[in-house]
């Protein structure tokens, strides 16, 4: 029998793991968080977490879901050594480290990721940003030839 230390650690780690998985991949490359504002980048980043708890305690909630993704694999997606574990730390390997290799998982959280990155309007921060560098050369030149004393 767990004890009440037991039963709540593993209901802490698989959501924590989760969210620390997911902001590390929202993350990814480290330049996306330098290419918008803050208050964009976290709000996206917020609502990526979100989604990746949602999916998670979907993938509980529903046994059946975890089957139909378990199956929908390759035969190696979980580990032997992984088989033995609990519903909610397996939905949380898979959901962290296993993931690439989840097909169907895999390719709704990239959508849903990518979704999020145009949400914190990351690729329009970064135009935008090169369009501000590229006039502001032009105007640091015109400033500069109209300080500089007559012929």
């Amino acid at each position: 029998m767990l004890t009440d230390l037991q039963t709540s650690t593993r209901r802490s780690l698989g959501p924590s793991s989760v969210l620390v998985f997911a902001y590390r991949r929202f993350s990814t490359p480290r330049t996306n968080r330098s290419s918008t504002t803050a208050l964009r980048y976290y709000t996206a980043a917020a609502f990526y977490g979100v989604f990746a708890l949602a999916l998670y305690s979907a993938l509980i909630g529903f046994p059946d879901l975890l089957q139909h993704v378990l199956q929908a694999g390759s035969d190696a997606l979980v580990p032997d050594w992984a088989k033995h574990l609990s519903s909610p730390l397996m939905v949380a390997l898979i959901l962290t480290v296993l993931l690439p290799n989840a097909p169907i998982l895999s390719g709704v959280d990239e959508s849903i990721r990518q979704l999020f990155l145009s949400m914190a309007s990351i690729p329009l921060e970064v135009s935008s940003s090169a369009r501000a560098c590229s006039g502001r050369g032009s105007l640091s030149g015109r400033h500069s030839r109209a300080r500089s004393p007559p012929d």
